[in-house]
């Protein structure tokens, strides 16, 4: 998901235009189109960076919301399951 962050780079070029030609005043009629979304399931979706506290106190930062959760760290409900 790192090097994902140039997908926004057309869009961040179309704005970046819109921008220019108002400020230069420009006696053009533009229409700039972004098709721009945050790509989340729902409002509570974790996001790159985020870091969040495990039930046995040990924090995990988000570094991949496409990983598993098994490479953040291990899960320790199984790890108490197991342990049972």
């Amino acid at each position: 998901m790192d090097d994902m962050k140039s997908d926004m780079a057309g869009a961040a070029a179309v704005l970046a235009t819109m921008k220019v030609a108002g400020m230069l005043n420009l006696p053009l009629r533009l229409i700039g189109i972004t098709p721009c979304t945050e790509n989340m399931p729902d409002a509570q979706a974790y996001h790159p960076a985020d870091v969040i506290t495990a039930s046995n106190g040990k924090t995990i930062e988000i570094i991949s919301t496409d990983a598993r959760a098994t490479d953040s760290g291990g899960c320790p409900g199984v790890r108490r399951a197991l342990s049972a």
